[in-house]
């Protein structure tokens, strides 16, 4: 899996994604959901945050199949 940039392409409406930051380039521990205007923690922990505040995103690994 690579990574996607923000500028090219973004995630469909509301699938997961691990994110990486605009800043420091830190990639985040949290997952994220894209709703076509902002960017929501898929576990609510955060706010949400606006399209530039991600650079990069990735779709989900598939799970361990044992």
């Amino acid at each position: 899996m690579e990574w996607i940039k923000c500028s090219e392409r973004m995630p469909e409406n509301g699938q997961p994604v691990i994110v990486v930051c605009a800043v420091g380039n830190t990639v985040q521990n949290n997952v994220y959901d894209w709703d076509g205007k902002t960017w929501s923690d898929f576990r609510n922990d955060y706010g949400e945050y606006e399209q530039h505040v991600f650079t990069h995103w990735m779709p989900m690994p598939k799970p361990p199949s044992e």
